[in-house]
């Protein structure tokens, strides 16, 4: 699979895919790694395959029923499931083989490595128990490992402890019985020495290496010439106030001591052949493991879709070729959205308590116009289209009633970018930049961007003059793409081969109304509230160019009214609408 970046970081900022994407939450590490990626990917057999596993999860938990002890049972298993450490061949994620380093005939260094190849091995093996005969062929959920998961089982019946059993090497048992045993003398011979020191001189040893006496204690102690052959007691100074006193072994406790090490010694080499030949069979069972990793992700992340989908509706679009498609009813489709939910807006509307207008729009053209006032949504409609076609091509789905669209290589965003200054570019030089780089893409890859309102930092007719001949561009370009465009320049030279929009913008009547009210209730509403009533009075849906003509202004703007709504002083907006009418319109 092709790795490159088909997404902008600003394209993905401006159609604010986190506000969903950090919803996106797989439960196992090899899950959490591609999510971390933010793949878009462009191959249509890749994403009908993602889309595919989310409808076989999605089955699955029909077949289920109302039970959901069983999915509460994967949900757990798959959170249980650890990163393995890679130390030999290949590994395998999702589908995807990375290099990794390290020599192939590298051994685990320590049961901790083993543990974590047992507690995978074991979970994934109930995972593959917990899904039904369907489910299981269409991820491949077969587990093979019963052998080396029963060996990995003598070192601790369930998945959450490894440890070297005697099971592993007989002589095991024997040697960690006489270290135990020499372990009991030597606490035994420590005991009854601590005992005959608290019984002498008053210093308690109980469950302690050592005691901190005051001062004058410690040099009464240090008098006696028998401190450490009788008393095996060892003084020194703490501080200026105080003395540490210290229980030292006799030659006896040296000797068990030292015959204690060499059994553990022992018992190192024995554990270290153990582990080398768990890590050889294990070695021998990579090919599978590492299938493991890349079924256990695929599955993991089904899963998630899955749920996202659920908490979103959240729809698999249809996607149709570059070259303008196949059949007669097809031809020349790009992009075709009914009834598109903006997720991160209607929230917002929800929280606001405002009403949100699904966006219904076809897209048949290299190139579409959107116009609109400020405050009208034509920028809305940009990041929404962005938005479907990032959770399109990212394999999530769309939150729409039908989405179909194209398969773009290159996806990208033009206007406005708060780092610009930091850069050392003005708005405008940025722009220009960015629509060079878009261009050279252009020529070699299919390309959707999105404009928003580009070139406004510029006088306007110079900004018409360039806008129009971006478009003109863009609507001839001979390589498939989809450029949008949303702008509040009106004199825009109209180019045949492109699409014009534009917003439906206020509702005159239902305006006038709200003039009357603010007019009996004295001015009275807050900006808060004057905004609030300006959405509820604002039509955010897309019309043809043409259509209900006569609804806004002759220059099909809503600025003034909209400022007149705010409570703009009405002496400025009267002046203003003499100018649009007058001498302005005749100077521009």
């Amino acid at each position: 699979m092709r790795r490159d970046v088909v997404c902008s970081a600003s394209a993905w900022n401006f159609a604010q895919m986190e506000d969903v994407w950090r919803h996106f939450k797989p439960q196992t590490p090899y899950g959490r790694d591609r999510v971390a990626e933010k793949t878009v990917y462009v191959e249509p057999d890749v994403l009908a395959s993602l889309y595919d596993d989310v409808e076989a999860f999605g089955d699955f938990v029909e077949r289920l029923g109302p039970d959901r002890s069983r999915l509460d049972k994967i949900s757990w298993h798959l959170g249980r499931i650890p990163r393995l450490p890679v130390l030999w061949g290949e590994a395998t994620t999702d589908g995807q083989r990375q290099s990794v380093s390290g020599p192939k005939d590298k051994t685990y260094e320590s049961a901790v490595d083993i543990f974590l190849y047992k507690k995978f091995l074991a979970n994934y093996s109930k995972l593959c128990d917990l899904v039904d005969a369907k489910t299981r062929d269409h991820f491949a959920l077969e587990f093979k490992s019963g052998d080396i998961l029963s060996l990995l089982s003598l070192g601790g019946s369930d998945a959450e402890t490894f440890y070297i059993s005697e099971k592993y090497d007989s002589r095991l048992l024997e040697i960690r019985n006489s270290i135990a045993e020499i372990g009991r003398k030597i606490e035994a011979k420590r005991t009854r020495a601590a005992e005959t020191v608290k019984e002498t001189l008053g210093i308690d040893f109980s469950g302690r290496d050592f005691v901190t006496v005051p001062r004058a204690t410690g040099l009464e102690l240090l008098k006696r010439d028998d401190l450490n052959s009788k008393w095996h007691l060892y003084i020194e100074v703490n501080d200026e106030y105080s003395f540490i006193a210290r229980l030292v072994p006799d030659s006896e406790m040296l000797m068990l001591e030292s015959e204690r090490s060499k059994l553990y010694e022992t018992e190192r080499i024995i554990e270290d052949a153990v582990i080398a030949d768990l890590s050889e069979r294990l070695k021998a069972e990579s090919a599978l493991v590492e299938a493991y990793v890349g079924i256990v992700s695929r599955f993991d992340l089904a899963k998630s879709r899955f749920e996202l989908g659920k908490k979103y509706n959240l729809r698999r679009p249809a996607f149709v070729a570059g070259d303008r498609g196949r059949g007669q009813e097809e031809r020349g489709i790009r992009m075709v959205v009914r009834q598109g939910i903006f997720i991160p807006l209607c929230a917002e509307c929800g929280k606001m308590g405002t009403k949100y207008t699904p966006l219904d729009i076809a897209l048949n053209r290299n190139a579409a116009v959107i116009f609109g006032s400020n405050m009208g949504g034509k920028t809305v409609v940009l990041k929404s289209l962005l938005f479907f076609q990032l959770m399109a091509q990212t394999g999530l789905g769309v939150p729409a009633a039908s989405y179909v669209t194209t398969l773009f290589s290159a996806i990208d965003y033009v206007g406005d970018r708060p780092d610009t200054a930091a850069k050392g570019l003005s708005s405008f030089g940025f722009e220009v930049r960015a629509l060079s780089d878009i261009v050279e893409k252009a020529a070699s890859r299919t390309c959707l961007v999105a404009f928003d309102e580009f070139a406004q930092t510029t006088s306007s007719r110079e900004a018409e003059a360039l806008l129009s001949s971006v478009v003109s561009f863009f609507s001839r370009a001979q390589k498939p793409c989809l450029a949008l465009f949303a702008t509040h320049f009106q004199g825009l030279a109209r180019d045949t081969a492109a699409l014009y929009f534009r917003m439906a913008g206020l509702d005159v009547a239902a305006a006038r109304r709200y003039f009357g009210e603010l007019a009996d209730s004295a001015g009275a509403y807050s900006l808060a509230e004057r905004i609030k009533n300006i959405n509820t009075i604002m039509r955010y849906y897309v019309v043809p160019e043409d259509a209900e003509k006569g609804a806004a202004d002759a220059d099909g703007s809503d600025a003034l009214e909209v400022a007149s709504l705010l409570g703009l002083d009405e002496k400025i907006l009267a002046a203003a609408r003499a100018y649009r009418c007058g001498a302005g319109r005749g100077n521009r």
